[in-house]
């Protein structure tokens, strides 16, 4: 009986570090969904506010900008490009990066991440 605790022990030493690390990386890669979710939404809605819009830059950065911020996530005005603005009947292209997007877990090993999205629409 005795020999069977000590071996229960040893197998749970083992297998906790395991585990843990597989929790924790399945909340890091859904940390990182969430932003990169958060990132097209907000290129979308500016790509969006273009295509009805097309001379206002400054209401599409804020669109952009407050899309990304009712998530929280923080959207600056240098991590937004547009592509192709703003002929009637062509595509605008709304571009947002993320750039070092820190990792929690597993930043030790790959150092942070750039994450973009993109979203076209064509201008009315």
């Amino acid at each position: 009986m005795k020999k069977s605790l000590g071996q229960s022990l040893v197998e749970f030493t083992i297998i906790v570090p395991i585990f843990l690390l597989l929790v924790m990386g399945t909340i890091e890669i859904g940390r990182l969904f969430y932003i990169k979710i958060a990132l097209q939404n907000a290129a979308r809605e500016g790509a969006y506010y273009l295509s009805y819009n097309p001379t206002d830059l400054s209401g599409m950065l804020f669109t952009v900008k407050e899309e990304a911020n009712s998530v929280g996530v923080e959207v600056l005005d240098d991590q937004i490009d547009v592509n192709n603005c703003c002929t009637p009947g062509d595509y605008v292209e709304v571009v947002v990066n993320q750039e070092d997007v820190p990792l929690l877990v597993f930043g030790f090993l790959t150092g942070d991440l750039d994450l973009s999205s993109t979203a076209r629409m064509m201008v009315q």
